[in-house]
């Protein structure tokens, strides 16, 4: 399986389920209704890649891959195809953080004298530390507040699965990297087969699975296996997620290290919503974790956002082109195809090879990183940034379609009045 990267980062804003818990000082959804979803452009443009800074919609990406946001709303990209860390900040300008577009390489340095070899994932420690999966030099380095770069972990250019001090330790291509509040940074070692996690001192361990045996199997520790996964996610309990992209589901592992399917079924690809393992995905690709707790996904072959409630159920959000099976798939689970009116359109080489795009507005395609933002929009909704095709998108804020009113069973709808919808 080859590594995909989109060039596009998208926001989103969408309200929870009514039956979820809204996190502490979000008002409620309104009772009796029910949450919409929509997707508009947040930065950049579609079909025209670069590098430029600048405001937003006449900044240019190229193929950015993760996403993270901070406590002050201001938004990093792992920028993959200019080898580059950028932000937007929440006034909207765009700058580039560390790195020079165009210039690949493994250098440590402050700002534009550091070099990144395709960076893929990024994350963002409490203490505003941003933690860098620079995947093709399969290392992970750390930036500073300060804009200065070090290598946390790994030796640049050369891959291995060895656990150990800092340099010492090895990866293959790691794609996912995560924190969490005590400062442990978790690793999706993508093509160890691997979940890594490097302690705050700097001693790299082997969490779940065995390096180079690609496969499924739930359990303790090692003796879990992995195919390919993607991306990396922990809740606020310690509890981390893995979209295992290779095996189309979703996994969890308990802080004793114990390795559980948390939703779908390994080898059985589909859009089917439901409880746990009646769910189907298609190579899933990212993951966060929401105000509530709740796992939002991005589901790359089915072109689809995708929430998962903390109890497992599984929810479609938002779409993209489906191809014929998957649309057959999502008949009966309440889908929405993506912004009201929208329609897809050809954007970039990979999206546009396969008929499917994304305009402003538009629905997704090839969804990437995602990244929830900290704390949930107004109405109880949650606010989410996703690398898809080739532009950054936002979200309008979210909003709420009432019930109809349920009818009496003997009522009637009088003759020549419109029916009741």
């Amino acid at each position: 399986m080859t590594i995909s990267f989109r060039s596009i980062v998208v926001w989103l804003t969408a309200a929870l389920s009514a039956a979820a818990s809204p996190a502490s000082g979000a008002a409620p959804a309104p009772e009796g209704s029910t949450p919409r979803w929509s997707l508009t452009l947040y930065a950049g443009q579609p079909e025209d890649q670069g590098s430029g800074d600048a405001a937003r919609l006449q900044a240019r990406f190229y193929a950015p891959g993760g996403v993270a946001v901070a406590s002050n709303g201001d938004v990093y990209v792992a920028d993959s195809g200019n080898h580059t860390i950028r932000r937007i900040a929440a006034a909207g300008a765009v700058s580039t953080v560390a790195g020079t577009p165009g210039m690949r390489g493994a250098t440590d340095g402050l700002g534009a004298a550091a070099r990144f070899n395709v960076p893929s994932a990024l994350c963002i420690g409490r203490d505003g530390r941003i933690y860098v999966a620079d995947t093709y030099s399969s290392t992970i380095r750390r930036i500073d507040p300060s804009g200065a770069v070090t290598t946390l972990a790994g030796a640049a250019g050369d891959k291995g699965a060895a656990d150990g001090d800092g340099p010492a330790a090895r990866f293959n291509l790691p794609q996912g990297i995560a924190v969490d509040s005590d400062g442990n940074v978790y690793v999706a070692d993508t093509y160890n087969d691997t979940i890594r996690m490097i302690s705050p001192a700097g001693h790299v361990t082997t969490l779940a699975g065995q390096p180079g045996q690609k496969g499924f199997a739930d359990g303790p520790g090692r003796a879990a296996q992995f195919d390919v996964p993607s991306s990396i996610a922990v809740d606020r309990a310690g509890r981390v997620y893995v979209a295992d992209q290779g095996n189309s589901v979703i996994r969890s592992i308990d802080r004793d290290g114990t390795v559980r399917t948390f939703a779908g079924r390994p080898g059985r690809t589909g859009l089917v919503n439901g409880a746990s393992a009646k769910a189907r995905f298609h190579e899933p690709f990212g993951i966060t974790v929401g105000a509530a707790g709740e796992l939002y996904v991005t589901d790359t072959g089915n072109h689809a956002l995708r929430r998962v409630t903390p109890q497992g159920e599984v929810t479609t959000l938002l779409t993209g082109a489906p191809d014929s099976a998957s649309a057959a798939a999502m008949q009966g689970t309440g889908a929405q195809a993506g912004s009201t009116g929208a329609q897809a359109a050809g954007t970039g080489a990979q999206a546009g090879a396969q008929g499917r795009g994304a305009t402003a507005g538009a629905a997704l395609s090839f969804p990437g990183g995602i990244a929830a933002a900290p704390g949930a929009a107004a109405g109880g909704g949650a606010v989410l940034y996703i690398a898809d095709g080739n532009a950054i998108l936002r979200a309008a804020s979210a909003t709420f379609k009432p019930h109809a009113p349920a009818r009496k069973a003997n009522a009637r709808t009088p003759k020549g009045a419109p029916a009741h919808k």
